[in-house]
């Protein structure tokens, strides 16, 4: 344990690659690992999480409140919601925890992140390239999962770099980026294209105000200039080799969304406690796969708890100055897109990730110079 009540980096570390090879493999075994150390670092911190500063401890109750509120009627949709009001409280009461030492949650967030970059790398090199290879690197996972993992593991590190060290990461975003574009996926080329651009204005905000607009209109003329040079290959390579070229709109998933709609349309106890799934396309076409982590997190928990999931990296930071928060704030937006086409959150283990974020900014106006502790 660091002074501040946090883990410290090795075993924060540790945690944090089992959350990720959990989901990512749906192993068991893994899976129970990663909550075993976290319970065990519950345990071990009850003061810390009774100690927490008000701002916290109102988001830690609530959060608690709502889904004890929200889970007997979850419990008669699926047994199911047991685990998963289990696996979101862990997720929360870990992410505060860990976030207590910025330096520690740096390093593991790190570690995370290249390893999770470097078994994808290390299984390209052995495939190759060509035709899609990381459809075929999990059993029963698209490419679009392996990139929606990278994408949430490489947002909460450029918060951590951020708030820990005042750092915008060039290298990991980049690698980031190119392993999305191997994987094809529309969405998290984009998020982690946003990712690149937020980390660029960011930079150029906080080295001059001139230097932004300058910035803009240099990137503006670069990217004008490569269009008309080489629109036409561009185009060809893009349309190839990502679904960006059939545009944004996918009818399975419009499907989806109309078909689970539909659902709560007539029925107000449904809008607010969650609807099933019996009888829609999700059910009948996508073995109960939303493909969307917001009808999941309506299904499971219903309107309260999706309302604040969505409004959660607001409450965590507010009244704190724009100056901290804003690129904070800019990447857990960037979450929440990636989330809107796969289940990746709410509920998942890949949650701490999230709340992370969230704490990473009041902690770290903590630790300004004559902060106080609301």
């Amino acid at each position: 344990m660091t002074q501040s009540g946090g883990p410290g980096s090795l075993y924060a570390s540790a945690l944090l690659v089992l959350v990720v090879f959990a989901v990512a493999s749906r192993s068991l075994v893994i899976s129970a690992a990663a909550l075993g150390a976290g319970i065990v670092l519950v345990l071990r911190s009850l003061d810390v999480l009774l100690a927490a500063p008000p701002r916290e401890k109102y988001l830690l109750v609530g959060t608690a409140c709502i889904l004890t509120l929200s889970l007997p009627f979850a419990v008669l949709r699926s047994e199911t919601a047991l685990a998963h009001f289990f696996v979101t409280l862990l997720s929360l009461l870990t992410a505060f925890l860990l976030t207590r030492s910025l330096e520690a949650y740096f390093q593991a967030s790190r570690v995370a992140l290249y390893a999770s970059i470097g078994v994808v790398a290390a299984y390209l090199a052995t495939s190759g390239l060509a035709n899609f290879p990381l459809e075929r690197m999990i059993p029963d996972s698209s490419s679009n999962g392996i990139t929606s993992y990278l994408v949430i593991l490489q947002a909460n590190y450029c918060v951590a770099s951020y708030l820990n060290r005042g750092r915008l990461p060039l290298l990991s975003t980049l690698l980031t980026l190119g392993i999305c574009v191997v994987g094809y996926g529309r969405g998290s080329i984009l998020s982690a294209t946003v990712i690149i651009a937020a980390n660029f204005m960011t930079f150029a905000l906080r080295k001059n105000p001139r230097h932004f607009f300058v910035a803009i209109g240099l990137c503006t003329a670069v990217a004008g200039g490569l269009a008309v040079a080489y629109g036409e290959q561009i185009s060809l390579f893009v349309e190839a080799n990502t679904k960006i070229g059939s545009g944004l709109y996918d009818r399975h998933r419009d499907a989806i969304i109309q078909d689970y709609s539909s659902k709560i349309d007539d029925d107000s106890l449904a809008i607010l406690a969650g609807a099933d799934y019996r009888n829609t396309v999700i059910e009948l076409d996508y073995n109960n796969n939303p493909h969307n982590s917001y009808i999941r997190a309506h299904h499971i928990f219903g309107l309260p708890y999706l309302a604040l999931m969505l409004l959660f990296p607001l409450l965590s930071s507010l009244r704190l100055p724009w100056r901290l928060r804003a690129y904070p704030l800019a990447l857990a937006a960037v979450m929440l897109f990636r989330a809107a086409t796969e289940p990746i959150l709410f509920p998942t283990m890949l949650d701490v990730f999230f709340f992370s974020v969230c704490f990473m900014m009041p902690r770290a106006a903590q630790r300004r110079p004559g902060a106080t502790h609301g």
